[in-house]
């Protein structure tokens, strides 16, 4: 459990005891997907705020998917370990065609919840 901090915003004065270790509580915030070519996006986000952690972070779980063609089932299923870059680049993509991304952080005792849906398109041709 972590020690009693209410609100998550400045915890650079805060130290964090964990009695043990649980799945964290929230998502990344702030997920982005920028255009990169009329192939290409690249993914970007936050790390999820220490006091929502609950544990040492293993890692990010990041389901990429094709929103346009209607289908559910996921194009990559990536993992990215705590401490890399918190971006991915997809490409190969379909040209101004809409993509969804869903992202998770997981400590050593699981997977915490996934983030909302985020949506972006690549860009059209010629650009």
């Amino acid at each position: 459990m972590l020690c009693a901090v209410q609100e998550c915003k400045d915890v650079s004065t805060h130290a964090f005891f964990y009695h043990s270790s649980s799945v964290p509580s929230r998502s990344p915030e702030n997920i982005r997907i920028l255009k990169t070519s009329n192939h290409s996006i690249k993914v970007v986000w936050d790390e999820v705020k220490i006091c929502f952690v609950h544990g040492p972070l293993v890692s990010y779980e990041v389901h990429f998917r094709d929103v346009e063609g209607g289908s559910v089932d996921l194009l990559h299923n990536v993992t990215v370990l705590a401490g890399e870059d918190r971006r991915l680049d997809f490409t190969n993509l379909e040209i101004y065609w809409m993509y969804g991304v869903r992202i998770k952080a997981v400590t050593i005792k699981g997977p915490g919840p996934f983030s909302p849906e985020v949506t972006g398109m690549t860009d059209e041709w010629g650009r």
